[in-house]
């Protein structure tokens, strides 16, 4: 996601400032006095937990699970009163009603008791309010983090600073732990959007931006399955999570890992990716044909567990996308085609053109809305 992180730029910054060049040990020793709340833990909801066994993903009693539905953003951004976040409780009913069995949320580590935040214990009754929701209505939940400057050069320098990556293998300890009972919190995404080459740190190579993403990638992954065994971990790639190839031969030595993707076509008529020219000139047998090739999510599909986690329409963002809703239909029939699961961004309250479904629209489905629901 590359939008609204205005509001939380400087906290969160200052915050891992602190901690990196002040303190690099303080979150450890933060973490160890912090309770392990344990507030979300039941044994007797319908959902399982979930493992993958060769490409797939599978529950417990071994059939194979299609993640699908949606993301739901906004406790990256700030932390709010829970208030706020009960009106928008119309979301997981559209989900449920709809089909979705998987939610894909934002969440911020700075605003937790781990990094200290002052509304630490408010922010995790806000995140225990969001599974609560999707428990009550039998739909997964992943946590996911979002960088705060996702794409950004100090991410780079962040993910290459070994004070950072320890600081963050502990805070992921204390965080899949604090769900460990839960299987409604199904896993994790260890970090929205890694860098890579457009991000343009001068002269870093694309081997040393995998490099340097597949040594935090491995160490999160390693503390995650640690305390939290059955939970998915969910890798990004680098480029944004645009380009997966590079995991070919370097997969991750765990359990649970599934490789995730974005890509959207109005960021790629940007570009003037020929996919999407193809699409906005109306070309679309050759469109689709390209996008398959160009998209490395369909390259890895027969190999790994892979999920199309991030993708939609952002009219308010790029203008002259013409023909998207072919694109969309397109998508959605590739990764039922490939059985690979998504989760289509957003569902939120700004950005309406963007929306499936929206309390402004007192829960009835958008234009994007309607093809989502078909594919469910």
């Amino acid at each position: 996601m590359k939008i609204g992180r205005d509001r939380f730029y400087v906290s969160a910054l200052a915050t891992l400032s602190f901690l990196l060049v002040i303190s690099p040990s303080l979150g450890l020793q933060y973490s160890q006095s912090i309770p392990s709340y344990g507030a979300v833990s039941y044994t007797d909801g319908a959902l399982s937990w979930l493992h993958t066994d060769g490409r797939w993903i599978k529950d417990s009693a071994g059939r194979k699970i299609r993640l699908v539905g949606a993301c739901t953003t906004g406790p990256e951004a700030a932390v709010e009163d829970i208030g706020v976040w009960s009106q928008y409780e119309l979301y997981y009913d559209v989900m449920k009603r709809e089909g979705a069995n998987h939610c894909r949320l934002f969440m911020n580590p700075y605003f937790t008791p781990f990094f200290g935040h002052s509304d630490g214990d408010h922010y995790m009754r806000i995140l225990d309010t969001i599974v609560g929701f999707c428990k009550a209505r039998n739909i997964w939940i992943t946590m996911d983090y979002f960088y705060p400057l996702s794409q950004g050069v100090q991410q780079y320098y962040d993910l290459a600073n070994p004070s950072f990556v320890a600081t963050m293998v502990d805070f992921w300890k204390w965080f899949a732990g604090y769900y460990k009972n839960e299987p409604t919190v199904v896993g994790f995404g260890i970090m929205n959007e890694p860098p890579g080459p457009w991000t343009g740190v001068s002269g870093v190579t694309r081997e040393q931006y995998f490099n340097v993403w597949r040594n935090y990638a491995d160490k999160v992954c390693a503390a995650i399955t640690e305390v939290n065994p059955n939970a998915l971990k969910f890798v990004g790639s680098i480029n944004g999570c645009c380009e997966m190839r590079d995991w070919r031969g370097n997969d991750l030595p765990y359990t649970n890992v599934v490789y995730s993707f974005h890509r959207y076509y109005c960021f790629d008529l940007r570009a003037s990716e020929a996919y999407a020219v193809a699409y906005r000139d109306g070309r679309f047998a050759e469109a689709k044909s390209l996008m398959e090739q160009k998209y490395e999510l369909f390259l890895l599909a027969p190999e790994v567990p892979v999920f199309y986690e991030e993708f939609g329409h952002r009219p308010t963002e790029v203008s002259g996308a013409t023909n998207w809703q072919q694109w969309l239909e397109d998508v959605f029939r590739l990764c039922e085609q490939y059985e690979i699961g998504f989760s289509y961004f957003r569902m939120w309250r700004d950005e309406p053109g963007t929306l499936l479904a929206s309390p402004f629209l007192e829960g009835r489905l958008s234009e994007s809305g309607e093809i989502w629901a078909k594919h469910l």
